[in-house]
């Protein structure tokens, strides 16, 4: 007659027993996720105006990831023609104040009331290089 081994069998049944479980928790933690994820997906719809899925979502993701990148890309490309601009603008600004410097006139007096009551006054016009006296 053949035999059984019980004590295999009850080993048997307490592995089967364990994975049954463990698959049980596993089937649970997926349906709660996809729940979770298709309510993700509505509020998504919602919020962007058009059907996101989740055979979607990954193409969604991406083509708004591009998107972003390349806003930020145009963005700091016009920051930078700005700041370029700036720059010109300050040194053409800074030429032009020393070109109207350079045409100031500056007055040098060089002798003031020399004896008596009249004196004599000497102004140099530097812009046109020539010594006025009053």
């Amino acid at each position: 007659m053949k035999e059984l081994n019980v004590q295999e069998i009850k080993e048997y049944n307490d592995r089967l027993r364990e994975y049954k479980e463990k698959s049980s928790k596993i089937k649970a933690e997926i349906e709660f996720n996809t729940a979770e994820l298709s309510r993700l997906c509505e509020e998504l719809s919602v919020e962007l105006g058009i059907e996101v899925t989740m055979d979607n979502l990954e193409e969604i993701y991406n083509d708004r990831v591009d998107k972003i990148n390349n806003t930020l890309k145009v963005g700091k490309e016009i920051l930078e023609r700005i700041r370029e601009e700036e720059e010109e603008h300050k040194l053409k600004t800074i030429t032009e104040n020393v070109k109207e410097i350079d045409n100031i006139n500056t007055i040098d007096i060089a002798n003031t009331v020399s004896g008596g009551d009249v004196g004599n006054l000497d102004i140099m016009d530097t812009a046109n290089n020539r010594n006025i006296q009053i």
